[in-house]
C-alpha cells in the first residue's frame, strides 16, 4: 500500500515535470499565464488518466498515453502558446526522454536504498534538483536551437523522436522483439549516428550564422562610412553655395579687368573661376538631393578616368529608404562599374548608363556597363577573380533584402547590368 502511494505521488510529479519542461522548451519562458496553463493542463490530464484507469486499468493508460497525454500537451503548446507544430512535437519528445531519465534515477535509488520512504524522498529531491539545473542551464539553449531554423530543429528532434518510437514500439509489441540482438543494438547505434550528423549540421549552421553576423558588422561599418561621405558631400554643396554667393565679386573683378582693356586676363580669370565652381558643383539630375550629390561625385570620377556616364534620373525629393543605405547601394554599384570600365582598352567602350525612377511605388535602379574580363555569377552574386564574392555586391544584396526588394546581377554579351527594385512607403513621395 505504501509503495503504491509513492508510485502515485511520483507519477503526479513526473506529469507536472513533463508538462512544465515541454512548455518551457517550446515558449522559452514561464510567466504567470504559462504557469496557469501548466496547472490547468496537468490537472486535466490527471483527471482524464484517472477516468481511463478506472474504466480499463493501468495497462490501457500506458497504451493510450500518447493520445491522452502527449497529444493534448502538444495541441496546448500550438494553440495556447502559438508555437510551430514541429517545435511543439520536438518539445514533447525531449520532455519524454528526460522523464525516462528520472525513471532510471528511481531504479538506481531502489537498488541502492532498501527503505522505500527514504528511496522515494531522495528520488524526488534528485529529480527536482535536475529540474532546477535543467531550467537554469539547458532550457534556454534548447529553446534557442528549436526556434533557430526548421532544418536545424528537425535534425535536433530526430534523436528523441527515434527513442520515442522505439520505446513505444517495444511497449505495443509487449517486448516480443526484445530478444533480437540487432534490434537491441539499433537504438544506441542510431543515437550515435544522429549525434554525429547533428554535430556536423550544427557546425555548418553555426558557420553560416557567424558569416551572417560578420557581414552585418561590415555592413554597419559601411553604413557609418556612407554617413561620413554624405556629410562630406553636403559640405561640398555648402561650398558651392558660397561660390555662388561670391559670384558677384567675380563679376565685379571681370568688369574691372575689361574696363582696363585687360581682356586676356579677364578670360583667364573667367576660366579659373568656372573651373573652381565646376569642380565642386553638383549637377541637378533629379529632385533628390543625395542622388544629385552622389551622381555628381561619381561623374567627376568617371570624367577623370575618361569614362562617359549617361544619367537618367526621375526621383522625388524624399524616399522612404535611409540616405545611408541609398549611399551604400549607389556607391558600391558605381564604384564597381567605374573600376570595371577603366580596364577596357577601347576608349569608345568606356561608358556607364545609370537609370533611376519610381514606378508603381517601387524604387528602380539600373547600372549598365561593358566589361572585358570573365564575370562569374554564383548564387546570384558576381564572383571576384580569386573566387570570393565581391563584398560591395553582397552589401547591396543585404540592403535590398532588408527592404523586401529584389536585385539582379547579370553579365551577358559583354554587358554587366545591376537591377534593383525596392518597395517604397506611399508617404515617401
Amino acid at each position: 500500500m505504501q509503495k503504491n502511494l509513492y508510485d502515485i505521488l511520483y507519477y503526479i510529479y513526473v506529469l507536472f515535470f513533463g508538462v512544465y519542461v515541454s512548455m518551457r522548451l517550446a515558449c522559452g519562458s514561464a510567466g504567470a499565464r504559462e504557469r496557469k496553463i501548466i496547472w490547468v493542463i496537468s490537472l486535466t490530464l490527471l483527471t482524464v488518466q484517472g477516468i481511463v484507469l478506472q474504466a480499463w486499468g493501468i495497462r490501457m493508460v500506458w497504451m493510450l498515453y500518447p493520445a491522452i497525454v502527449h497529444l493534448p500537451i502538444m495541441l496546448a503548446i500550438i494553440f495556447l502558446l502559438k508555437a510551430k507544430w514541429d517545435a511543439a512535437l520536438i518539445s514533447v519528445m525531449i520532455s519524454y526522454s528526460i522523464c525516462q531519465f528520472l525513471r532510471w534515477i528511481g531504479l538506481v535509488m531502489d537498488t541502492l536504498v532498501f527503505l522505500p520512504a527514504v528511496s522515494f524522498i531522495i528520488h524526488l529531491l534528485l529529480c527536482h534538483f535536475l529540474l532546477l539545473l535543467f531550467s537554469k542551464f539547458c532550457i534556454g539553449a534548447i529553446h534557442d536551437i528549436i526556434n533557430r531554423s526548421a532544418y536545424l530543429r528537425r535534425w535536433f528532434g530526430a534523436l528523441p523522436a527515434l527513442y520515442y518510437i522505439y520505446d513505444y514500439f517495444m511497449m505495443y509489441t509487449q517486448n516480443r522483439f526484445a530478444h533480437f540482438l540487432a534490434l537491441n543494438e539499433f537504438l544506441p547505434t542510431a543515437m550515435l549516428l544522429f549525434f554525429v550528423l547533428y554535430t556536423i549540421i550544427y557546425q555548418k549552421e553555426l558557420e553560416k550564422r557567424e558569416e551572417y553576423e560578420r557581414q552585418n558588422v561590415l555592413l554597419e561599418t559601411e553604413l557609418a562610412q556612407a554617413a561620413n561621405e554624405i556629410t562630406l558631400l553636403r559640405v561640398i554643396e555648402k561650398e558651392t553655395a558660397i561660390h555662388r554667393h561670391d559670384l558677384r565679386h567675380h563679376l565685379s573683378m571681370i568688369e574691372n579687368l575689361l574696363s582696363a582693356d585687360k581682356s586676356a586676363q579677364a578670360s583667364a580669370y573667367i576660366r579659373e573661376a568656372v573651373g573652381e565652381i565646376e569642380s565642386i558643383a553638383p549637377v541637378r539630375y533629379c529632385e533628390h538631393e543625395l542622388v544629385n550629390l552622389l551622381v555628381s561625385h561619381f561623374k567627376r570620377k568617371a570624367d577623370k578616368a575618361n569614362i562617359s556616364m549617361a544619367v537618367k534620373a526621375t526621383l522625388p525629393n524624399k524616399l522612404s529608404i535611409p540616405d545611408t543605405e541609398l549611399c551604400v547601394m549607389m556607391s558600391n554599384g558605381l564604384e564597381n562599374a567605374i573600376n570595371t570600365v577603366s580596364h577596357l582598352s577601347d576608349s569608345a567602350e568606356k561608358r556607364i548608363n545609370l537609370f533611376f525612377d519610381v514606378r508603381q511605388n517601387n524604387l528602380l535602379i539600373e547600372i549598365k556597363n561593358p566589361y572585358s574580363d570573365k564575370i562569374t555569377i554564383q548564387d546570384g552574386l558576381p564572383m571576384a577573380q580569386n573566387g570570393e564574392v565581391r563584398y560591395g555586391c553582397r552589401s547591396i544584396q543585404s540592403i535590398v533584402m532588408r527592404r523586401n526588394g529584389n536585385c539582379i546581377f547579370d553579365a551577358a554579351n559583354g554587358v554587366f547590368i545591376l537591377r534593383i527594385a525596392i518597395p517604397l512607403e506611399m508617404a515617401s513621395y
